[in-house]
């Protein structure tokens, strides 16, 4: 289930109250919805809903779970399952804020190794890249101009940009 909570710890309230579970929860950049993935469907898509637990919306048809929120909140970057035999992942960016067959998604070009999946985790503030975990070999940065990759470690996990778009937050070893 979804919390929130002021950050000096008072005012604790519970947002979700289902048998779902709700998982990496992520404000939007406005502080109006929170999105999270879920298996309230049945499998794991996104979804979206009011901080005072109203307007609960399924984001997306055909599985859904790691995102981000671009700066302007016009966009998400999700992570996906493309169904068939190998049943890998891949990356769209679609709009959240428009329903789902109203829209086609632009998926991300796949990782230089075919067993490489790119877990999206956190859009810069100046719109240009995404970072996420290339799962299990580090961190890599993607930009959406010249929609490429660029590796910047071989290890880490978690990584979200810092406010000047420059620098990159991860955790590493734990830590």
């Amino acid at each position: 289930d979804l919390y929130v909570q002021r950050s000096d710890g008072t005012g604790l309230r519970q947002v979700t109250s289902d048998a779902a579970r709700d998982r990496v929860p992520r404000w939007s950049p406005d502080g109006t919805w929170i999105a999270c993935f879920s298996d309230r469907s049945g499998r794991l898509e996104l979804w979206k809903i009011r901080p005072d637990g109203s307007d609960l919306q399924q984001l997306t048809e055909g599985g859904g779970s790691y995102l981000a929120w671009s700066p302007d909140a016009s966009r998400m970057a999700a992570v996906h399952a493309i169904e068939g035999p190998a049943r890998k992942a891949g990356v769209w960016i679609f709009d959240p804020n428009r329903p789902w067959k109203q829209q086609t998604p632009e998926e991300l070009p796949p990782l230089e190794s075919p067993s490489a999946r790119f877990l999206v985790n956190s859009w810069s503030p100046d719109g240009e890249r995404l970072v996420g975990e290339v799962l299990g070999h580090g961190i890599a940065t993607y930009s959406l101009r010249s929609r490429t990759y660029e590796r910047l470690t071989d290890f880490g996990e978690w990584p979200v940009w810092l406010p000047d778009s420059r620098r990159v937050l991860f955790v590493a070893n734990g830590n």
